[in-house]
């Protein structure tokens, strides 16, 4: 397996965060919408819901901290070489996205054109000129 891709156990962990996450947050909000109903006994009575709910939002965040980052890069194992391991894939993806901009300046620098002033006239030159091209002054 290449160590610049995630595993796909981690996979698998992030996206069923992902759902727990969301199953959380429909499970507390379903709470709101029966506790305005005139039945007070069915309302208190889904009142566990969101605590189930609090419940699977909290446990969904972790299966999405630790299949996103791993064991050691969410902070649940101590080991600096395991974390540098674990965050190896998102490291390498700012690396890249900081050489494309880079990529992208160097490629600009070919518009660049430098300009030299003549110190009798005030015209401007080009870089490797020896005579100035409006009083033939030499540079």
């Amino acid at each position: 397996m290449d160590k610049n891709k995630i595993s796909t156990g981690r996979k698998v962990l992030f996206y069923l965060g992902n759902v727990l996450v969301v199953v959380g947050i429909v499970l507390f909000i379903s709470v709101f919408f029966t506790f305005f109903s005139d039945d007070f006994d069915a309302s208190f009575n889904s009142m566990p819901r969101s605590v189930i709910g609090i419940i699977f939002i909290g446990f969904g965040s972790f299966l999405r901290s630790l299949g996103g980052l791993g064991p050691a890069g969410s902070g649940i194992l101590l080991d600096p070489e395991r974390a540098r391991k674990d965050l190896k894939p998102h490291t390498n993806m700012l690396g890249e996205m900081v050489s494309d901009v880079v990529e992208k300046i160097n490629s600009n620098k070919e518009d660049i054109q430098l300009k030299v002033k003549c110190q009798s006239c005030g015209t401007l030159n080009d870089e490797d000129a020896t005579y100035c091209k409006s009083c033939g002054a030499k540079i």
